[in-house]
């Protein structure tokens, strides 16, 4: 399945009304084909007893970082092994995810091939979702970015390819997406439509109201940069986006929660390390025009 049709088809499907804790709560709500990583059961400590001499020792993204065959037989960390058939091909696999040598999770991940479970890959993140295929394997929505003082969190998306038909690795596809930390998120979505930014310096907030106030703590953290309220970016005028939610205000003022396209130009950010991604927030309705 296309990769973009993908995002977008899941993106934005039907209004659904829920409790959003971040941007893949609103993008990827929960449904029988899109899960989370608890959803899927644990192997048993006989389980792995049984397979432990059939799975390959995996290659470590360091060689700080070194993994403990003994975790198997842990019976701490047994609730951390889970069953699922990443590839669709009938067996269970395994995804492994745990503190390992750095404060991001790390996922470690396994595909049975003739009763071998054959290291696949790993990646550093949490696993905000796994998202079932046409084909019936999944797709990983990882998140990083919020351990070591970090304030914004990233979401890559990584499908299955096999590359030398001997075994599936995961690989990122072009759907990075950004959000701020303490961005208040919507509680339905509507129809999406399209739209422009009319005017230049157009700011993206992390909540549906005005303040401009400049934030000399937060200014002295973020290094180089003036921090001014709940801004988060300013976009020049012709840049693009989608809307997911809208909210009217107190004052009258009507807010939309948009998901910004990664191409657009920006003359303030504060998005670091943010190349070629997605971003959302709120956006004031008299600065844009619907397409």
């Amino acid at each position: 399945m296309n990769i973009l049709k993908l995002f977008f088809a899941v993106a934005f499907s039907s209004v659904i009304c829920f409790s959003q804790t971040n941007i893949a709560d609103v993008l990827y709500p929960r449904s029988p084909d899109t899960l989370v990583y608890s959803d899927f059961p644990a192997y048993t400590l006989d389980e792995l007893n049984n397979i432990q001499n059939s799975i390959e020792a995996p290659k470590m993204p360091n060689d700080n970082c070194q993994f403990r065959t003994s975790d198997f037989l842990d019976t701490s960390r047994t609730q951390y092994f889970r069953k699922i058939d990443l590839n669709g091909d009938g067996q269970l696999d395994i995804i492994y995810s745990l503190n390992y040598c750095a404060d991001e999770l790390l996922n470690l991940i396994w595909i049975k091939q003739n009763n071998i479970y054959k290291f696949s890959t790993a990646y550093y993140g949490t696993i905000s979702r796994l998202i079932k295929n046409q084909n019936k394997d999944y797709s990983l929505l990882i998140r990083t970015g919020y351990c070591c003082g970090g304030y914004v969190g990233y979401y890559r998306l990584y499908s299955p390819f096999d590359f030398d038909k001997d075994i599936i690795r995961f690989i990122e596809k072009r759907i990075n997406i950004c959000e701020f930390i303490n961005t208040q998120f919507p509680t339905d979505k509507i129809s999406p439509r399209k739209f422009v930014i009319l005017n230049d310096k157009a700011p993206l907030r992390t909540s549906h109201e005005i303040n401009n106030s400049l934030d000399s703590l937060r200014s002295h953290a973020e290094i180089n940069i003036a921090v001014y309220g709940n801004i988060v970016a300013e976009y020049i005028q012709g840049s693009t986006g989608k809307l997911i939610s809208e909210f009217s205000d107190s004052l009258g003022e009507h807010w939309y929660f948009v998901l910004m396209d990664n191409k657009n130009l920006m003359n303030y950010n504060r998005f670091y390390r943010d190349n070629d991604t997605y971003k959302c927030g709120w956006i004031n309705s008299k600065d844009i025009k619907i397409l």
